[in-house]
């Protein structure tokens, strides 16, 4: 995964995509020379933005630093201002995640070697959400009024 699809998902995750977003625009895009156009209002050089109902391009992004794929498209785009602490806790996510790939045993042992991975209560590993619960959940009181 990359580090972009996880912070979208911790974005989703956490129910706050309506709280970060600064801008939208909806319509006919183009995008060449791995670029934008046009690329909405309200956004700085190094602005998030997320593009939906495209074929080669959706998901999120940082302008000035992501390469996209050229074509034109029908959708939207949307500018999104995250926060420093969601980048960091989405690396550290990342990290873990790629650390601790998912697995069907929470642990195994062959003689002297034993490893055991973090596990629910069902006995099934463990996932990033689980494991960071404690560090979510502030995040997901304060974006509790965001519709699902």
């Amino acid at each position: 995964m990359t580090f972009n699809k996880q912070l979208l998902e911790l974005i989703r995750h956490l129910n706050c995509v309506d709280e970060l977003i600064t801008g939208t625009a909806r319509g006919g895009f183009k995008i060449r020379r791995g670029r934008l156009r046009p690329f909405p209002s309200g956004s700085d050089k190094l602005s998030w933005f997320h593009i939906e109902g495209s074929m080669l391009n959706d998901g999120l992004y940082i302008r000035g630093e992501d390469t996209l794929k050229d074509e034109v498209f029908e959708g939207v785009v949307r500018i999104l201002r995250i926060e420093p602490h969601l980048i960091a806790l989405a690396k550290e996510i990342l990290e873990f995640n790629q650390k601790n790939a998912p697995t069907l045993k929470s642990s195994e042992r062959f003689g002297t070697y034993s490893y055991t991975n973090a596990a629910r209560a069902d006995g099934k590993p463990a996932g990033w959400a689980e494991v960071f619960a404690s560090r979510l959940r502030p995040y997901k009181r304060m974006f509790s009024r965001v519709r699902v």
